[in-house]
């Protein structure tokens, strides 16, 4: 008779220290790693240059940054902050079920991965 092989609920928890919802893409780390997967608008600005990030669901976590690099270490660095202010007050993250920011003919949803 062949067994299948099946983790216990503590090695689970040990492998997977966190999931991420908000129908989200899961992910999965390492344990006593915070790992933050969420959405956000990439928004280019043609005229000047450079670009603007806006979380999609959290409001006020923007960023600008004249590299699409600098613009998404704003966007982590604005989302951590807003984290640990919440945390700091007590309180819990803010989410919108909707989207805080209305899309632009020139913007486009990405995915924002925050270790933090």
């Amino acid at each position: 008779m062949k067994r299948l092989l099946t983790l216990s609920n503590i090695a689970v928890k040990k492998m997977i220290h966190e999931v991420v919802s908000h129908n989200e893409i899961p992910v999965f780390v390492e344990p006593g790693v915070r790992r933050h997967v969420f959405q956000a608008l990439l928004t280019p600005d043609e005229e000047c240059g450079g670009y603007t990030i806006c979380a999609l669901h959290y409001p006020g976590v923007v960023s600008e940054g004249e590299t699409l690099e600098e613009a998404k270490e704003g966007i982590s660095e604005a989302f951590l902050a807003m984290l640990e202010s919440r945390v700091a007050h007590g309180e819990s993250m803010m989410y919108s079920d909707l989207p805080v920011v209305e899309q632009e003919e020139n913007s486009r949803v990405i995915r924002i991965v925050v270790d933090g």
